[in-house]
């Protein structure tokens, strides 16, 4: 074979070496872009979702239960569904000796408590943070429900410019109280005193307006 035909045999070899690589490089490359994608569910064949070319889904089949999709506002109203309505609360009030003070819920209103905080003086103390104050009571309930609640206190000092000595009691507690109608704070003493204490306690919580969720306030 001359050396012109054998440069020509492999000049053809080469050009067929070259298309053959190029038609398999086709072969093994990805589909386009923008072809539908199918979805199935293996458990429930009739369920399908789709995704279209635009990217959009479409699903076939039966869907339970409840589906909230759509467009919803950037600023939505948060409520509980246990307690809609809520107004905040706080009072205070003067403790009255030896009475108990009493404080009223508003009409179709439910009191939730979540903190309870006061101090009292005891104006003839003995200096000593004896017993002379024990507790302090919360009397109320919640549908129909009367329940007594114990804050203890605690002796704080005792002011020395007076005689007797005034000795001072403060207390406070996180809790969870709900009351309807109304409820007493009555504070429980050691013993009698010839000169009333004095003192004041605050109540903080919300109301739960009843009219608009009667379920809570059954």
């Amino acid at each position: 074979m001359k050396g012109t035909d054998r440069r020509s045999l492999l000049g053809v070899i080469g050009a067929a070496i070259l298309l053959a690589v190029t038609v398999l490089s086709g072969t093994a490359s990805a589909p386009p872009q923008g072809k539908p994608v199918n979805i199935t569910d293996f458990q429930e064949p009739d369920n399908v979702a789709d995704v279209s070319a635009d990217g959009a889904l479409e699903v076939e089949g039966t869907v339970t239960g409840e589906v909230d999709v759509g467009n919803l506002p950037a600023v939505q109203e948060v409520t509980s569904q246990d307690d809609p309505g809520r107004l905040a609360f706080a009072k205070r009030v003067d403790l009255d000796y030896p009475a108990a003070t009493t404080i009223d819920v508003p009409a179709n209103m439910r009191l939730v408590i979540t903190q309870v905080s006061g101090f009292i003086v005891i104006l003839d103390g003995d200096g000593e943070g004896s017993h002379d104050l024990r507790s302090v009571r919360l009397e109320g309930g919640a549908a129909g429900g009367g329940v007594t609640h114990f804050f203890v206190p605690t002796f704080a000092g005792t002011s020395q410019s007076t005689f007797p000595p005034d000795d001072h009691y403060t207390f406070s507690d996180h809790t969870q109280i709900f009351v309807d109608n109304e409820f007493d704070i009555v504070p429980l003493y050691g013993r009698g005193f010839s000169t009333p204490p004095v003192g004041g306690v605050s109540i903080s919580g919300y109301l739960i307006d009843c009219s608009r969720s009667a379920p809570a306030c059954n």
